[in-house]
């Protein structure tokens, strides 16, 4: 019996594997003279190089007899002459050019603030901090502090001090004037700050007004 068992036993495995090998014949069957050949290709990982089998390479062109055409930005030489360039426009003569060619300065002033610009109709002189500046500017022209003409002028009226230096009556203003934003930008051109001034009370000594505060309800 034990005998009889291992031999059923080997008759089966020799069945199966005879199944099996008639399965795998199916997938191994080359009877098919024209075999398909399927190319698959895959988008390469970013960094790694392409295929090379899976880049097409164009036919080369067949040369042409036809003349290259012309590249439209390329420089064409050119025989004529370039143009001349432009004359330089003839500025007229500058401030100083003209004050030098008439010989003085024309100083605008304060004819009626003592200190700063005041004409002594007695004297027949002019004197004050604004006057010895008209003087140090003519000094420095012509080597004179004499060699200045001065005109006074006023705030308002037909002696209006920015007219005259706009219209050219005269060369400098040297006058007591407060330089603002709107006045820079009116066509007039300020020098350099010469007198810093401000605002100030005079009281009684026995006021006991100390400071602006302290001038609350009193009559300025």
């Amino acid at each position: 019996m034990r005998l009889l068992s291992q031999r059923l036993v080997l008759l089966g495995s020799l069945a199966l594997l005879s199944l099996a090998l008639s399965g795998c014949g199916g997938l191994l069957d080359q009877s098919n003279d024209d075999p398909v050949v399927m190319i698959i290709t895959a988008t390469p990982a970013s960094g790694a190089a392409p295929s090379q089998a899976s880049t097409p390479v164009p036919d080369p062109a067949p040369p042409s007899d036809e003349e290259p055409t012309p590249d439209a930005a390329a420089v064409v030489p050119s025989d004529d002459p370039a143009p001349p360039d432009p004359a330089p426009v003839q500025a007229g003569p500058g401030l100083l050019a003209r004050v030098q060619a008439r010989g003085n300065l024309i100083c605008g002033t304060n004819a009626d603030l003592p200190g700063f610009g005041f004409y002594d109709q007695v004297r027949g002189s002019w004197t004050g901090f604004d006057v010895d500046f008209c003087r140090t500017l003519a000094a420095a022209i012509f080597g004179d502090a004499n060699a200045v003409e001065f005109v006074g002028l006023t705030t308002s009226g037909p002696n209006e001090r920015f007219a005259a230096v706009r219209e050219g009556r005269v060369d400098v203003l040297f006058r007591n004037t407060t330089w603002t934003i709107g006045r820079d930008l009116g066509q007039l051109a300020f020098g350099p700050t010469t007198f810093h001034d401000g605002q100030t009370f005079m009281v009684r000594a026995d006021a006991g007004i100390n400071n602006s505060n302290d001038l609350a309800g009193r009559r300025v």
